[in-house]
């Protein structure tokens, strides 16, 4: 298991390259466990502009570029990405659990 830092870096090192003209101006990581227990990251994609114009061309092979990257420093949990913009996360109070 690889430390967030480190996993982080290689999420915007992907996220840039596939992501090219995005403003990528935060990458939350968030451990957790799927439904039948298996591990993930709670991955969310803060992007800095007024919409949120993302290539679906671009963002849908997303995982299948970072699995490998991931794996190659002993990651094996799967990403959940959830991209939103920054100007939304000032405007809405966090959910309630």
């Amino acid at each position: 298991m690889s430390d967030v830092a480190e996993v982080k870096a290689v999420l915007r090192s992907v996220l840039e390259d596939r992501l090219e003209n995005a403003n990528i101006s935060d990458i939350i990581v968030r451990r957790d466990l799927d439904h039948d227990g298996d591990e993930i990251f709670d991955v969310m994609v803060v992007i800095d502009s007024k919409r949120l114009n993302l290539d679906p061309n671009r963002t849908t092979g997303v995982v299948r570029h970072l699995r490998p990257k991931l794996a190659e420093i002993g990651e094996t949990a799967f990403p959940i990405l959830t991209y939103v913009l920054k100007s939304s996360l000032k405007k809405s109070p966090p959910e309630a659990a």
